[in-house]
């Protein structure tokens, strides 16, 4: 870990006082370092906060926070190998996100090696700087807690818990906090031929550490554009996870399947109806139960040919998760209406309203509001 830090700020401090005057450095021998970076600074609230006075583990009304902080290389050492060094710098302890090698033998065939998201969910796999809501799913703060504390006092807890967190009943949510989608350690091959595109690969299954004994993860997701003067796209993806180490709520040697389809028309920051829509069905580890979710994401981007407001776009995002399908006592919903300002690429400033409603009266509703600025290089 601490390699790739000390490699990475090593380059960007040669980088930095030359990508003042150009973003891309040309090497010799024909390679190009390229210097890539966001940054996301949030202010939110939470519906969830307490009155009176204040104590340790009080929940504040609303906060800022610095939500995304990265810096990484994009390094192009021919026409067909690449690769990728990203850390993240939000949190206090340094991060690496993505950190890869990957060889495209042709376009039909490649291979990629390192760290790198697993080939699962839609949503998942979009860039942070290029998702229409603010955030992927359910993130409320104070919600996991007030799922442990049921409005009905006495009434028992739908809500298994994984690491001592309850599972939240919303599709990005369970696919993520059962490990099916994100950061891992492993290889993968992927490749396009025609109208179809493919990625597979092999990890470790341990979210980007080293693997555990009986530990590992497999996934692999399969695109394809019926209609070439038409933007649409289908997706279909698998993801298998095997537990290795012992985690809390989660007995070792216990594995779980998980499925996904998908679709999109439209694109990112065009004019015109943007609309994504994701389905997932799989094993929930913590239970011996079968999880479900949905998520329909609806934007419309319009040009405004202002020199510095470059557009704007309102979006409404719903998204539904059970625990355990088939109940309704652990089941939730995700209404988000928003609006995005674009100041010109994937600069912009975010404005979400996020409201869970709880599938059973045992629990009470809650909603924050939430905005976000963005730069993006």
């Amino acid at each position: 870990m601490f390699r790739y830090i000390s490699v990475l700020a090593l380059l960007c401090g040669l980088i930095v006082p030359q990508w003042l005057g150009a973003q891309t450095i040309e090497l010799d021998g024909g390679a190009k370092l390229r210097l890539t970076g966001r940054l996301q600074v949030q202010y939110n609230t939470s519906s969830l906060s307490r009155s009176g006075e204040a104590t340790v583990g009080t929940i504040p009304f609303s906060t800022f926070e610095t939500r995304r902080a990265r810096l990484g290389v994009q390094a192009d050492l021919s026409d067909w190998i690449t690769s990728q060094i990203e850390a993240e710098f939000a949190s206090r302890d340094v991060t690496l996100k993505n950190a890869y090698v990957d060889l495209a033998f042709d376009p039909r065939f490649g291979v990629r090696v390192g760290q790198f998201k697993k080939p699962f969910s839609l949503i998942e796999l979009t860039s942070s700087t290029a998702i229409i809501p603010i955030e992927r799913g359910l993130r409320i703060r104070g919600l996991s807690r007030s799922l442990l504390v049921p409005a009905v006092p006495g009434a028992p807890i739908p809500f298994p818990q994984l690491g001592g967190e309850p599972l939240l009943p919303e599709e990005q949510a369970l696919v993520a906090s059962l490990g099916y989608t994100g950061y891992d350690l492993g290889a993968e091959i992927h490749g396009e031929f025609r109208r179809f595109s493919y990625r597979a690969g092999a990890f470790n299954g341990n979210g980007g550490a080293a693997a555990q004994p009986g530990g590992h993860a497999f996934a692999g997701r399969l695109t394809y554009r019926p209609l070439p003067d038409r933007p649409l796209t289908l997706g279909a993806a698998a993801s298998y996870l095997g537990r290795g180490a012992r985690e809390e709520g989660v007995s070792p040697g216990r594995a779980g399947t998980a499925f996904e389809v998908d679709a999109e028309w439209g694109a990112f920051r065009r004019p015109g109806l943007h609309l994504i829509a994701e389905a997932a069905l799989g094993d929930n580890l913590v239970e011996e139960r079968t999880f479900s979710g949905a998520q329909v994401i609806a934007a419309g981007f319009r040009p405004l040919g202002h020199p510095k407001l470059e557009g704007i776009e309102p979006l409404l995002r719903v998204s539904y998760g059970n625990v355990g399908h088939g109940r309704a006592d652990d089941e939730g919903w995700l209404l988000t209406p928003g609006l995005n300002l674009y100041f010109g690429g994937r600069n912009r400033i975010m404005f979400n309203w996020e409201f869970f409603i709880p599938g059973s009266d045992r629990y009470d509703a809650a909603n924050a509001l939430r905005a976000q600025a963005q730069v993006h290089f």
